[in-house]
């Protein structure tokens, strides 16, 4: 069986050594010419981690990355709120969460891929048309590939999906976000531990992604479009002002942080959806199920797709399009439920007024024991 997959992400990467691994010729076909280092950073909670192992990748992405042990949450002020012990977690299933750049774990997956896997950069998709016996990928440059199934791992507004679908239709969270990485030594900054800071419609974390490397986001409730033909300069200087007066190591990483690396976004999800894929064609990660950052697990969803794929394929019998529906009937409430909750989510951490606010408050300093449950049905899941 070969599978053409769409897209060199964290998701498309993910599948691509997954599937490998599982015995299946894998052909991977990203539209962007070179795999490089942009944005910030993301956690891999336990959840991946334990999925990563699964395709022989974990201990390689720990050792780029940081683990994160705990979760400190304080208000703008600086006043602590409880801090949740996380790292009992991953001792619980035998592996800790850990935080890395973006672009050094895709660059991680990508040299993971065993031998044989064509990965395509400059290539991208057009479209595709699909029979009884297989399925064709076109691309922009005149190329076509046939395999038994393709996989539309190419991001919230996919070119798959679109096709299968209709174009995507993002629906805005509310809020907008500043974020970057950057190298900093700061008293207040501990190596294992990720801290969240709340204040009146906005946010702000900052967690360790390598040896005094930080990743860094700061939110704030506000009309989408704001940051349209913006830069690097206008965006310090809004991150700046909007978080000047807030506990003292939000300042200093944006402060440390050059113009250059600042990225502002519209955040933003796609509304759940029943069904990913027809016949030989399905979709994963963003692609099927994109959400907001508030429960911090949208890489993390990927490549939990990427293991159930990889094992239903490899189990197919022939029966490709049995094996994809079954995929997502494995997926699709797991990662539907993520999307709902975090959407939700932000907008209780943003705390946009009074109320909203003092249910924050409740959830944030009520009893750790119940919290922690939380987190472990969430991280505790194995794919």
């Amino acid at each position: 069986m070969k599978t053409i997959v769409v897209g060199a992400g964290i998701g498309g990467l993910s599948a691509a050594n997954a599937l490998a691994r599982a015995g299946i010729d894998v052909a991977v076909y990203e539209r962007m010419s070179e795999l490089h280092e942009v944005g910030s950073g993301l956690t891999l909670w336990v959840n991946a981690m334990r999925s990563l192992r699964k395709f022989d990748a974990e201990d390689t992405i720990r050792a780029r990355g940081a683990e994160v042990h705990s979760i400190e949450n304080r208000l703008w002020s600086g006043r602590a709120y409880k801090t949740l012990p996380i790292g009992q977690v991953g001792e619980k299933y035998g592996s800790h969460s850990v935080s890395i750049h973006r672009g050094h774990l895709q660059q991680a997956l990508a040299e993971l891929l065993p031998g044989g896997v064509e990965l395509n950069l400059g290539a991208q998709c057009t479209g595709f048309e699909q029979d009884a016996e297989g399925v064709t990928a076109r691309f922009a440059d005149g190329r076509e590939d046939r395999a038994d199934v393709l996989v539309g791992a190419d991001g919230m507004r996919s070119t798959v999906r679109t096709q299968l679908f209709g174009e995507p239709q993002p629906q805005y969270s509310g809020y907008t976000c500043w974020r970057s990485a950057v190298h900093i030594e700061h008293p207040l900054l501990e190596p294992t531990v990720y801290t969240q800071v709340y204040g009146r419609g906005s946010n702000f974390g900052v967690f360790p992604i390598g040896e005094s490397y930080w990743s860094w986001y700061g939110t704030k409730m506000m009309p989408a479009g704001g940051g349209a033909g913006g830069d690097g300069a206008t965006w310090k200087r809004e991150a700046t002002n909007q978080f000047k007066d807030w506990y003292e190591t939000v300042p200093a990483v944006i402060e440390a942080t050059p113009e250059q690396d600042f990225v502002r976004q519209d955040i933003s999800d796609l509304k759940p959806i029943q069904t990913w894929g027809k016949g030989r064609v399905t979709l994963l990660g963003d692609a099927a199920h994109a959400t907001t950052p508030a429960l911090g697990q949208g890489g993390c969803m990927a490549i939990e797709d990427a293991v159930v794929l990889a094992r239903e394929l490899s189990s197919a019998n022939d029966d490709a399009a049995g094996a994809l529906q079954r995929y997502v009937e494995k997926r699709r409430d797991r990662a539907n439920g993520i999307v709902r909750s975090a959407r939700r989510q932000g907008y209780l951490y943003h705390g946009p007024n009074p109320l909203v606010g003092a249910v924050r408050t409740v959830t944030l300093t009520g009893p750790v024991g119940i919290a922690m449950r939380i987190v472990d049905k969430l991280m505790g899941y194995e794919a």
